[in-house]
């Protein structure tokens, strides 16, 4: 029989709680059993998030949650249920991390929290906290794709989230707090543009997940206020740097997403659903398997590979946004992998014929990255570098 959160909850340990990050305003963070617990240090903080339990605006919040999901069949269950049986979950989670329910502010995601990062930053004396997981592989959308599930069935949920807490020590108006929830979004896509992470629901570069969550929390006690905040102001500015830094390192931790590793032509022509054996199978290799694997793995960090697959990628996405009219764009395409073709594969009278006769980008992509191949499996072969 599959197991539910009601059957695993009482029979998780009961961990102490650790201090796992201490930032200088008093906001402190804490890890405890699958939880990270973001402390403000009086009762005269704010909060605003858009999580599912106690979301929206909460005076006096006594702590925002980040909880690891439970995986498995208890998570699927759960999933498929009403939101009621969700809010029932959670209202046990924080009961069980010695919290008060009714001021917690709970947010959620698959990622382990040993994986979450931390960063600070200060503007003119006001203090910047942050603390964020990230993970978008299996979860990676841009705003405008198709809706992978609606609203009226129950959801099974897929698993990436990216989950934004942060902290500003100074008194700001509700406008403002909405003010930084933007800001923060914003800088987030900023990093998965920068990291070319791809959606899962259309050939585009990831915005998001499916399911991030951001709570934003200030000090109404504060003497230091931002009364007019503007998202080119200074303190934007520096909370755009905080949560792009922390992003960065969370979602390196948790997914192994680094600009060294997606500097990587494979990775990039994947949001295209290019896969690496259908580049293989453009063309036949007089090479051991051996010879192209170690090929592969050469061509996997080759920055210039990277660099072309990409311009030619985003000129594949102009046309579908409709800027650059189809034929032009083909012929841009080509033109641009044709340009990186030195090797041996484009002296072959017969691989250079396949190359040319493709009629779609796609198409250019899978033969051009096949002939990358060859030319790099021929050098192991003689011997070079």
């Amino acid at each position: 029989m599959d197991m539910t959160w009601e059957d695993i909850l009482p029979a998780e340990r009961r961990e102490r709680r650790r201090l796992a990050h201490g930032f200088p305003c008093g906001v402190k963070a804490y890890r405890q059993n699958r939880s990270l617990i973001v402390v403000p240090p009086t009762k005269r903080w704010r909060a605003l998030s858009n999580g599912a339990f106690n979301g929206g605006f909460m005076d006096s919040p006594k702590a925002v949650t980040n909880t690891t999901s439970l995986g498995g069949s208890a998570e699927r269950h759960m999933m498929a249920s009403p939101r009621e049986e969700h809010m029932r979950y959670c209202d046990r989670c924080a009961a069980a991390l010695g919290l008060d329910p009714e001021k917690t502010v709970g947010l959620g995601t698959a990622a382990h929290m040993d994986n979450a990062a931390f960063g600070y930053a200060e503007h003119d004396g006001i203090g910047i906290c942050a603390a964020v997981t990230g993970g978008i592989r299996g979860n990676g959308g841009r705003a405008g794709d198709p809706s992978s599930w609606d609203e009226a069935e129950r959801y099974r949920d897929r698993s990436g989230t990216i989950v934004i807490i942060l902290a500003v020590c100074a008194d700001l108006p509700d406008s403002a707090l909405l003010g930084a929830m933007t800001t923060a979004t914003e800088a987030k896509t900023a990093v998965l543009t920068r990291l070319q992470g791809r959606s899962l629901y259309s050939t585009g570069v990831a915005t998001g997940s499916g399911t991030d969550q951001v709570a934003v929390m200030c000090d109404k006690g504060s003497k230091r206020k931002a009364e007019a905040y503007r998202t080119g102001s200074g303190l934007a500015k520096a909370i755009k740097r905080c949560v792009e830094e922390t992003l960065a390192e969370a979602l390196d931790l948790q997914s192994g997403m680094s600009l060294s590793d997606q500097c990587n032509p494979y990775v990039a022509i994947s949001r295209y659903k290019i896969t690496e054996m259908s580049c293989h199978e453009q063309i036949r290799y007089p090479f051991t398997m051996k010879v192209l694997r170690e090929g592969v793995k050469r061509l996997s960090s080759d920055a210039k590979a990277a660099a072309t697959a990409s311009a030619a990628l985003h000129i594949m996405d102009e046309v579908g946004w409709g800027l650059i009219p189809a034929e032009q764009g083909r012929a841009a395409c080509r033109g641009v992998l044709r340009t990186a073709l030195s090797g041996p594969s484009s002296r072959d009278p017969v691989l250079r014929a396949v190359f040319e006769k493709t009629s779609e980008p796609e198409d250019m992509l899978r033969v051009w990255m096949a002939m990358l191949l060859y030319d790099e499996a021929a050098k192991i072969k003689a011997g070079g570098s």
